[in-house]
């Protein structure tokens, strides 16, 4: 896909049939091979947690399916961050996006680090082009307890005379995944890494005319699965409306989406320690509104102007086997104004952002005096709320039609957390803890950061028709009021506490992002390589259930080599991918060193018609142990060892 070349950002792209037939449909393989980015690989957690240029947790990415943020969480064990997991059966994954750093408009509302979204297939996936009615069946199975996955998919779309087109299309899935074997033909992992999700969707799109444009969707998942001697059963409905009015006006341009998503969460009381009854519910809703003019200023200067605000609201509930999950609602809002402007071979994109948040919950009974108690002496309903105003701006030039040198200045901000502001120690069993320990009043964090980069878009390079795709970009970030769980002296309290706190001066974040390909027809290369510098400072609790690490590697890159036979009816490829050395943290404020490892994966795929695709990938083909980089286990070397998954797709 061009656009991500097109765009003056770190802005990322994985669509289309590699997805499946490239990736086996992994989300985690996906976000690992794009520059900047990453994921917490937890080994019996199908939940998904992204990492951007080292942040994670508590909002700090926003992440997404389908345009709809995933605000579950639930801390367990002394690897978890707490921060949010994404839940689905990534056989429905059609697509990953990714924006990295400040984001203009909906998407980066509350964000520090960027946004992720993850598209599940839709009726254009589904249906042959050229027909109206068509039916989709993906089989997969695979060694190594890979066991098998399998969907069907449907859709129809007709005409309907004076009113327009109308379509819909739904998906069922089912996988069965056993436990797997560590590297090195190793042992069986701990815990059980065994889960069977069941998944589906419905989508709905009606067209009256060219100008009117409504989506409805609905979507579903449930699973359970043995994280950290706890057995979980997640389900999670999501639902959707999208409308999109573009008469024949540049003025006028307007979208319109709304959201409900819910996630519930409990453990199996038969199975685990003290907290075996805890019943979770995580309840998001919102909107944006935006609309886009265009016109000319000048002669010579043309405009887009893209304006709009938008709302979420996340309530997190929890019974009294809380633990470190304190509830709490979070509200957000944002009314923000991006405005594009093209003077010759220049763009130059102002935005302005205010954002707008209350936090709100219940501080747990505590004595007036002590630490963080207010004088009523807590067991009170709290609230706060706070502003900021977030502009970024973004010069770009193309000096030559194939060459795209830009600059970036942006300001990012991220509010304090239930989880964080609401803390109470963490009670064993039955419990609600203590209000004394709630640091309410936390500073949000905030970044300055700039961008240098370019984009280089070029064909006819070497050969006829061949493509050369080139992203380079550097970052740096400065975060203010840093969070993290530390020790703290509290009045009235004799002894030190792990609290949420900010830490005093500033973070930086910074490194070089390398993403690209070219592409000859009959053979092609990509690339993706990252290099991060951070001083993220580690809190006393980290790494011992008061939240955890969340350094990159210092060094990781993807290398994708491949090439097409038969009228690129074949194509058979392998991939490199290497992780250097990173940090975790072991607690106390303590960290360690994980070693670097280096993974070769091979693929094939061969299209026989338009109505069938077969696949294979082999997955770590040396069979190396390792320790998977942001994990949370240690040095446990918990990575998959040697897979082999084949599978179909036919479509009718």
């Amino acid at each position: 896909m061009d656009a991500p070349y097109m765009t003056p950002g770190g802005v990322s792209v994985v669509d289309g049939a590699v997805v499946q037939e490239k990736f086996g449909g992994d989300a985690n393989a996906i976000i690992r091979s794009i520059p900047g980015t990453f994921t917490r690989v937890t080994s019996s957690q199908p939940g998904v947690a992204v990492n951007i240029r080292g942040f994670e947790s508590d909002g700090r990415v926003k992440t997404m399916i389908d345009g709809v943020p995933q605000t579950f969480r639930n801390v367990n064990g002394h690897a978890s961050t707490g921060g949010e997991l994404l839940y689905m059966d990534t056989i429905l994954l059609a697509g990953i996006g990714v924006e990295r750093g400040a984001v203009n408009g909906a998407n980066g509302m509350g964000a520090l680090a960027g946004a992720v979204n993850f598209r599940t297939i839709d009726f254009e996936d589904v249906v042959l082009d050229g027909q109206s009615v068509g039916v989709m069946t993906r089989l997969k199975t695979g060694s190594n307890g890979f066991g098998f996955s399998s969907m069907i998919a449907g859709g129809a779309k007709a005409s309907l005379p004076q009113f327009g087109t109308a379509s819909i299309m739904g998906a069922l899935s089912y996988s069965e995944h056993e436990n797997y074997r560590r590297g090195d033909n190793g042992i069986l992992n701990t815990p059980d890494a065994s889960n069977s999700p069941t998944s589906g969707l419905v989508k709905l799109h009606y067209e009256p005319n060219g100008e009117h444009d409504l989506k409805l969707g609905g979507r579903w998942y449930d699973n359970a699965f043995i994280v950290s001697g706890y057995d979980w059963g997640v389900k999670n409905a999501t639902y959707t409306a999208n409308y999109h009015y573009d008469p024949d006006n540049p003025w006028i341009d307007l979208k319109l989406n709304a959201f409900y998503n819910k996630t519930d969460m409990s453990y199996d009381p038969t199975v685990g320690g003290s907290y075996r009854y805890r019943e979770t519910e995580a309840v998001g809703l919102g909107f944006d509104i935006a609309n886009t003019s265009r016109f000319n200023l000048t002669d010579t200067i043309g405009v887009s102007w893209n304006y709009g605000a938008a709302y979420t609201s996340d309530d997190y509930t929890v019974n009294q086997y809380r633990g470190a999950n304190p509830p709490g609602k979070m509200e957000k809002a944002r009314a923000f104004t991006d405005i594009g402007l093209n003077w010759g071979m220049f763009d130059l994109n102002g935005g302005l952002n205010y954002d707008y948040w209350t936090l709100s919950g219940h501080q747990s009974p505590c004595t007036a005096g002590v630490g963080f108690c207010p004088d009523t002496g807590g067991d009170v309903d709290v609230s706060r709320d706070g502003n900021s105003l977030n502009p970024k701006i973004t010069l770009s030039a193309k000096p030559l039609d194939w060459l795209q040198p830009y600059v970036t200045y942006a300001h990012t901000y991220r509010p304090p957390s239930a989880r964080e502001a609401l803390w109470a120690l963490v009670p064993i069993g039955a419990g609600i803890g203590g209000g004394q320990y709630s640091n309410f009043y936390l500073e949000p964090e905030t970044s300055k950061g700039w961008e240098f980069g370019a984009n280089v878009l070029k064909n006819d390079l070497l050969l006829a028709n061949d493509a050369l795709r080139l992203k380079v970009n550097y970052f740096d970030m400065a975060i203010d009021n840093y969070i993290v769980n530390d020790l703290l002296t509290l009045p009235g309290d004799p002894y030190q506490r792990a609290i949420w706190v900010n830490v005093p001066g500033t973070t930086h974040s910074r490194g070089v992002e390398i993403e690209g390909g070219y592409d000859a027809g009959f053979a092609y290369v990509n690339l993706g390589m990252t290099f991060s510098d951070m001083n993220q400072p580690v809190g006393w609790g980290a790494g011992i259930g008061n939240g955890d690490s969340t350094f990159l590697p210092e060094d990781y890159s993807t290398v994708d080599i491949g090439i097409r036979l038969f009228d690129k009816a074949l194509t058979i490829g392998g991939k490199m991918n290497h992780v250097g050395g990173s940090r975790y943290a072991t607690g106390l404020g303590a960290t360690a060193e994980k070693e670097a490892y280096t993974l070769y994966d091979l693929y094939a795929s061969y299209k026989a018609n338009e109505h069938a695709t077969a696949f294979v990938n082999v997955e770590n083909l040396t069979d190396v142990a390792y320790s998977p980089a942001v994990s949370g286990d240690s040095t446990v070397q918990s990575g998959r060892g040697r897979t082999i998954v084949g599978g179909v797709t036919l479509q009718f």
